[in-house]
């Protein structure tokens, strides 16, 4: 068990503090004041206002500033959690659609791998990859899952993920026997996907910054052509206003 130690002291800097500036908008004829909305770049996840730059910068050296005098003991004690979790780790398998489902964690991995195997297989039997979150993420700066849902005809897969931090991810439809891609990635989605009963459409959240509007929730529907999927049509439901 890692013991406390005492640390000399040292100057910390003082914290920085956000410039309140006047600013309001009106929801549903309710005022609302907000003098820290300067901080939001209406370009976000792309930012590049120069004074939220600066603010963002003044606050990534406090906290170095301030965990300076920690690292060694941070890193000890990420070592000991590593070692009080086991190797290799597995869900439980569920049955769905005439499969079974599994995510398993591989000796070393950080991420995990999704697996699935016919209902009527034997358990020895080998089981099908149906997204490998490590191999993605080894190609990626950053990564996180957002979705992954399988059709109920249990033919296509529809998968999401963040590359960026940003919490906007790309989704991407494939079919699971050939990996042929279904669809161009559609950026900038909620991360969440839902099928359809019939398998040919999928309904997901999308979510853009227009000016004044942000706009949330896209329909799309895709239908099997001879060369494979096609978008025929999209509806697009506008949630909020900022005023």
């Amino acid at each position: 068990m890692t013991e406390h130690r005492q640390h000399p002291r040292r100057e910390i800097p003082n914290a920085p503090k956000a410039e309140r500036r006047g600013f309001a908008h009106k929801h549903h004829g309710v005022v609302v004041e907000d003098p820290y909305a300067w901080l939001e770049d209406p370009n976000y996840p792309t930012v590049e206002d120069a004074d939220i730059l600066s603010y963002l910068s003044q606050e990534n050296d406090y906290f170095q500033a301030f965990l300076a005098p920690h690292c060694a003991l941070v890193s000890e004690l990420f070592e000991e959690l590593k070692q009080r979790k086991p190797e290799t780790d597995a869900g439980v398998p569920y049955l769905k659609n005439g499969y079974r489902y599994q995510w398993r964690f591989d000796q070393g991995a950080d991420y995990r791998c999704w697996y699935r195997q016919a209902e009527h297989a034997q358990p020895d039997d080998p089981w099908e990859v149906l997204l490998d979150e490590q191999a993605l993420a080894e190609t990626l700066p950053y990564f996180r899952l957002g979705s992954l849902a399988v059709s109920p005809d249990a033919s296509k897969l529809a998968f999401s993920y963040d590359a960026n931090g940003s919490e906007r991810f790309e989704l991407h439809i494939i079919n699971i026997q050939s990996r042929a891609t279904l669809s161009s990635p559609i950026p900038n989605t909620g991360g969440q996907v839902i099928w359809n009963q019939q398998s040919n459409a999928l309904l997901y959240l999308r979510s853009t910054i227009s000016g004044d509007q942000i706009a949330f929730g896209i329909i799309s529907y895709l239908a099997t052509a001879r060369t494979g999927w096609s978008i025929t049509k999209t509806t697009r439901v506008s949630l909020f206003r900022s005023h």
